[in-house]
């Protein structure tokens, strides 16, 4: 599968919603940036547990412009909770384990589509080359001193 990069806030996620096109995207955490005098910096947030997360997603299949088929998700996202908002405007709708069957097979279950609790994450500030395509390695989620 292969993410796609659109706001799942519109009328298009309305039939994958609703046809139970729902997934859970497990991920260690997710960074965001604050914005500083300086610049912005990088920070990772994750369960303070170090457990995976499982962000709500969406997926569908679709045609490739060369024909060939692929399933494609996006991660639902949700006004911020009171950590994450110091930092965006949104975050990834992280699920609670408890919560899984009915985002996944529940009729409606748009009583999930909220934040979790500030306790469920924590951050760190990390390297600044997190911000570079050019690099991807697992050090990019190491804490660095702030």
């Amino acid at each position: 599968m292969r993410p796609r990069n659109r706001s799942a806030c519109g009328p298009d996620y309305r039939v994958p919603y609703r046809a139970k096109r729902r997934c859970l995207v497990p991920a260690c955490g997710f960074y965001e940036w604050a914005q500083r005098p300086d610049g912005k910096y990088p920070y990772y947030f994750l369960s303070p547990e170090n457990a995976l997360l499982a962000f709500a997603g969406l997926w569908e299949p679709w045609t490739q412009p060369d024909g060939t088929p692929l399933i494609s998700y996006t991660i639902i996202t949700v006004e911020p909770n009171d950590f994450v908002r110091r930092f965006h405007d949104r975050m990834p709708l992280v699920l609670d384990e408890k919560d899984y069957g009915d985002w996944l097979t529940g009729d409606d279950p748009k009583s999930l589509l909220k934040a979790c609790h500030n306790e469920a994450l924590t951050n760190y500030p990390v390297s600044q080359r997190v911000s570079s395509v050019k690099h991807d390695e697992p050090s990019l989620a190491e804490p660095i001193a702030p």
